[in-house]
């Protein structure tokens, strides 16, 4: 295909954004899953939409909805010849029956984040955050289960003096940022109160 042409089509100009995007390092911490990391879509979204624009793409995102289900519609646009791609998007879906507005959004988000994600060829270093959006049938276990019960009292005690946590509050309690940095070195934790 000569040069010329090549670069007005929507497929060639999408191979070019492709390979000038980089992965996007995780921003975010999810206490509830074992202290995981995620980027947020925000972050993201700041990481390709200007590499698409320099060539000539969208990425670009709606919100569905069909029988009992929500989901995301996104595609990238070529702007000089209107093109998709894919050239006809199918959504994806997720049930969505029984779920608060805050649930349901909570599903979209992470939806709108591995779409643009996978669309766009990007890794993020990890990525389990769609946990926030999976209802278990078992009740999750608290974030203190790998604290052997004898230092249950020193792990408190730990925590209060470093001024995380009050007295009169529950180990559980704990803020998330603190959660994330004690499961993220939980051997050296257990040493310090083992102490």
């Amino acid at each position: 295909m000569p040069k010329d042409t090549a670069t007005t089509t929507a497929s060639w100009a999408f191979v070019k954004a492709l390979a000038a995007l980089d992965n996007v390092k995780a921003n975010k911490i999810n206490p509830a899953f074992k202290g995981s990391r995620y980027v947020s879509l925000d972050a993201l979204l700041d990481a390709i939409k200007p590499v698409l624009a320099e060539h000539e793409c969208a990425l670009v995102q709606y919100i569905v909805s069909e029988e009992g289900k929500v989901g995301i519609l996104s595609y990238i646009m070529h702007g000089p010849t209107g093109e998709t791609l894919p050239k006809e998007p199918k959504a994806v879906l997720l049930a969505a029956t029984g779920m608060n507005d805050q649930q349901i959004m909570s599903k979209v988000t992470y939806l709108r984040r591995m779409t643009a994600s996978t669309q766009c060829g990007i890794s993020v270093d990890t990525d389990d955050d769609g946990n926030s959006a999976v209802r278990h049938p078992t009740p999750a276990r608290p974030w203190t289960a790998f604290i052997p019960a004898d230092l249950t009292d020193k792990a408190k005690a730990y925590v209060v003096g470093k001024n995380w946590l009050k007295e009169t509050q529950a180990l559980t309690d704990l803020p998330a940022e603190h959660v994330a940095t004690i499961l993220g070195n939980q051997t050296a934790f257990l040493n310090v109160i083992r102490r």
